[in-house]
């Protein structure tokens, strides 16, 4: 497995994206000029990032062409216990009896509203 290092900034970043409380989540206030402003982002000049060329342009077979992405089989002591692996589809997906992620603020809402004694 690769280890990469990850900047202050970065951590940050996803720190702030990751936040529990969704009404402090960076950008659910002011949407995306939020998270561009964060410093992760200082040296990127979004007004000009559409004229710029991109380092890879990747030729595609079909639209479900993955081919550019790693691919492996995970050793089993990185495959978290209540993930599957899909062989063939080669990405982790979760089991049927999984918590959707979706329902968290539904969680997280009813928590805050029975602290409110709503």
């Amino acid at each position: 497995m690769h280890r990469y290092k990850v900047s202050k900034n970065a951590k940050d970043l996803i720190k702030e994206l990751l936040d529990v409380d969704s009404e402090d989540r960076l950008g659910s206030k002011y949407g995306a000029s939020e998270i561009k402003q964060h410093d992760f982002f200082s040296n990127i000049k979004f007004a000009l990032i559409r004229n710029m060329t991109p380092p890879i342009i990747p030729r595609l077979n079909g639209r479900r062409d993955t081919s550019y992405f790693y691919q492996y089989k995970p050793y089993d002591d990185d495959v978290p216990d209540d993930w599957g692996y899909a062989a063939e589809q080669k990405f982790y997906t979760p089991k049927k009896n999984q918590m959707k992620l979706t329902s968290l603020d539904d969680i997280t809402s009813s928590i805050n509203k029975m602290k409110e004694g709503n």
